[in-house]
């Protein structure tokens, strides 16, 4: 029995596993969920040997994973060594009851200044919080904005079983109810209005100089190279369970950056947001051009994790908060560190921890036959 690192060699029983644990599938794991291994924990740009992920093993079988994404950060301009956690699992049928526990404990003593991860459910806290891992309180709030009321109302009814059939028979309903809002006077209208910004695609290197301007104020920042930036990009914009990514970078008049934002949209559906930036005294516009644009792209409602800075912003563009389900947790040896987090001085998004992952999109459950070419249909899917 031990914990030891994660070897390319160990991708075939670790997609396994993961498939039997997290979806309930006892079947060999399909090509494209193994190669997705292969390419988040070893094909990106910038690797840190020294903090592999780790499986655990009972006599050459792998029946535990913690899987670590290696980042870079800067606290007051000095370097910081980041380890984001991901997908940690552990077979109940291993022999050591507290295979999980042995992962976490061996992951915490690595070299890293911070571990982070952002989707822990319940028992992944106290395994976590049972280490010293605290919670990033300011952080684990999400904001969500109504778009279409009661087609929001219809797109949750549509989440339950039992209400799925009279949620459908009910949409035309919800459909003209919202319409008939949009034409009062309050904030569902969202016109457009006068803010001098010029919108374009964002590309990776400009978000990359971007996010160095508008974090540089804070004592823990972002510092990922533009090679990193764009293949954290390029993944996210893979994602496929949320809809289609919509990424788009706003200008002042003169050319400077006024900020940008990343959502996934879908006709119906709940519009996520990767991350959304504005220099201070313009998110109020950068929030109304996104959530203007995801109207436009026929989502019912917007919802992101807060940013602590701009919470009144936030507010003042008619948001409410409220606890997702999963928290953000964070564990370092340097205090500075923590206390920057707890009091809302970091530069934290869903694109610093795992949220945008693959992991949780449904076509790894799929039997994924072959097409006529070869390819996998998850694989075929995401491709086009």
């Amino acid at each position: 029995m031990t914990v030891r690192e994660f070897r390319r060699e160990d991708t075939a029983q670790t997609a396994e596993l993961w498939l039997r644990l997290f979806r309930g599938q006892e079947r060999p794991a399909p090509q494209a969920l193994r190669d997705y291994f292969q390419l988040v924990f070893f094909g990106a740009p910038r690797r840190d040997e020294a903090l592999p992920s780790l499986v655990y093993e009972e006599h050459g079988r792998i029946l535990g994973f913690l899987g670590v994404m290696p980042r870079q950060m800067r606290y007051r301009g000095t370097p910081v060594r980041v380890a984001v956690v991901t997908q940690i699992m552990a077979d109940e049928r291993a022999r050591n009851r507290y295979a999980a526990l042995a992962l976490a404990r061996r992951c915490l003593a690595g070299p890293q200044d911070l571990t982070l991860g952002d989707g822990s459910n319940e028992s992944a806290d106290r395994l976590w919080r049972g280490f010293g891992a605290e919670v990033a309180r300011l952080y684990n709030l999400n904001w969500l904005r109504l778009l279409r009321p009661f087609q929001y109302l219809a797109a949750l009814a549509r989440e339950r079983p039992g209400l799925a059939a009279l949620a459908r028979s009910f949409a035309l309903a919800c459909r003209a109810a919202d319409a008939v809002l949009a034409l009062g006077p309050g904030s569902l209208r969202l016109p457009a209005r006068e803010d001098g910004l010029v919108a374009e695609d964002a590309a990776p290197a400009v978000l990359a100089r971007g996010i160095g301007e508008l974090s540089g104020d804070r004592s823990l920042t972002a510092a990922d190279d533009p090679a990193t930036l764009a293949w954290l990009l390029e993944r996210a914009t893979e994602k496929g369970i949320h809809g289609a990514p919509v990424r788009k970078l706003l200008r002042d008049r003169d050319g400077g950056i006024a900020g940008w934002y990343f959502f996934y949209a879908r006709r119906g559906g709940i519009a996520q947001v990767l991350q959304v930036a504005a220099r201070p005294g313009r998110m109020r516009d950068v929030l109304h051009r996104l959530f203007r644009e995801a109207r436009q792209r026929g989502a019912v409602a917007v919802t992101g994790q807060l940013d602590p800075r701009h919470m009144t912003d936030f507010a003042a563009a008619g948001c409410r908060f409220a606890w997702p389900g999963y928290s953000v947790i964070a564990h370092s040896r340097r205090p500075e560190l923590m206390a920057a987090i707890h009091r809302g001085d970091a530069w934290l998004t869903r694109l610093e921890g795992e949220w945008w992952a693959r992991f949780s999109d449904p076509c790894w459950s799929a039997l994924e036959p072959a097409n006529s070419e070869g390819v996998p249909a998850c694989a075929a899917s995401q491709a086009s």
